[in-house]
């Protein structure tokens, strides 16, 4: 709003709000003059981050980082179903989406179908029914998440536990 005399220095101040923004900040700002040129274009670039994943169990897996690796179900009844859910952030600089994920028939894993951006937070459901293929006793279960991270794309979660009999109580 200040007149800047010609070969003089002026100051524009521009604010970004980066609540609930996380990820790559690409702006820009159409200034009018009345000099030469009438129209000036300021550009904002970077990289909002947002807090990182907490949790006792982090485990980063290239460019994941995962607030558990291992999801302990305890007990489980055969014939019931249980679900656990853990969250997952691209600490990357790129985006990175999960492009299948490969269980057993008896685990369905529920995941966000887009690709997670640099710094976001997401959450992974796993829902595990123990068919009657199953034996009663301890269990442990891998899950593969296959990504397009090109630093490792294949990530193992594992699901750990005690399959009882259906008469059993689950946990």
């Amino acid at each position: 709003k200040a007149a800047v005399a010609p070969g003089k220095k002026g100051f524009i101040k521009v604010a970004y709000d980066t609540n609930g923004r996380p990820g790559i900040i690409d702006k820009s700002i159409a200034i009018q003059t009345d000099g030469n040129p009438e129209w000036i274009s300021l550009y904002i670039k970077g990289m909002v981050m947002s807090q990182r994943l907490k949790g006792a169990d982090l485990t980063q897996i290239g460019n994941i980082l995962f607030n558990k690796g291992t999801l302990p179900f305890k007990n489980v009844a055969l014939g019931t179903s249980v679900s656990q859910s853990l969250e997952f952030q691209n600490t990357g600089t790129r985006a990175i989406k999960i492009v299948k994920v490969e269980s057993a028939a008896d685990i369905d894993v529920k995941y966000p179908k887009f690709s997670a951006q640099p710094q976001e937070i997401f959450q992974i459901t796993v829902y595990f029914k123990p068919d009657s293929k199953r034996k009663p006793g301890a269990f442990k279960e891998a899950i593969r998440l296959i990504t397009d991270d090109p630093q490792t794309p294949a990530k193992r979660i594992t699901l750990t536990g005690v399959l009882t009999s259906s008469t059993a109580k689950s946990k």
